[in-house]
């Protein structure tokens, strides 16, 4: 049908003349179940939010949805062996235009009405202003990195791995930081 959108997962096996593949390794499996989680790309939130300036000197929180912040899972079977992927996140690395930052959690979100005394785990001061940037302001982005490990159950020759840390795409905004000028009146 014309605009149907379809997809295809093709693997390209190697053997040997008149030799048929052998069944994937739990390690192959856990690969094609990685292929298919859905990694979020970030959605950048700081506070002050853009269009809004904020200042050298003031803390910015940053933040990404809690909904962000959740293990994703996705098994693979073939034949009595199935494979179970798990990506949870790890860290959120921030890149802020003169400097970066790392936060260990997804940050707390910042809503009107908070008080002075109001904290979060995840925030940037800047120390200069993004006036000689293009378009007077710093380019920011987040990324989610999620530790992926794999478990196998059934017929399986290794029963468990570890991927490592991986990043999942980049979220991207921007934010307008200004100087303050102090005046002084005698």
């Amino acid at each position: 049908t014309a605009g149907a959108a379809t997809t295809c997962n093709a693997q390209v096996l190697w053997t040997a003349p008149g030799e048929g593949p052998g069944p994937p390794t739990p390690e192959e499996l856990a690969s094609i179940a990685f292929g298919q989680l859905p990694l979020e790309r970030a959605d950048v939130h700081t506070a002050p939010d853009a269009p809004a300036p904020t200042y050298v000197g003031v803390e910015n929180w940053l933040w990404i949805p809690r909904s962000q912040w959740i293990t994703l899972s996705k098994s693979v079977t073939a034949g009595s062996t199935t494979v179970t992927v798990s990506a949870a996140p790890e860290q959120v690395f921030w890149n802020l235009g003169p400097k970066t930052q790392t936060c260990h959690d997804p940050g707390r979100a910042w809503v009107t009405g908070m008080t002075d005394g109001a904290t979060t785990s995840c925030s940037y001061t800047y120390k200069v202003a993004s006036a000689g940037e293009p378009g007077g302001v710093f380019a920011i982005s987040a990324t989610i990195e999620y530790h992926v490990r794999w478990t196998c159950n059934g017929a399986c020759s290794t029963t468990s791995g570890d991927l490592g840390v991986v990043d999942a795409p980049v979220g991207t905004s921007t934010i307008h930081v200004l100087q303050r000028q102090t005046v002084v009146v005698q």
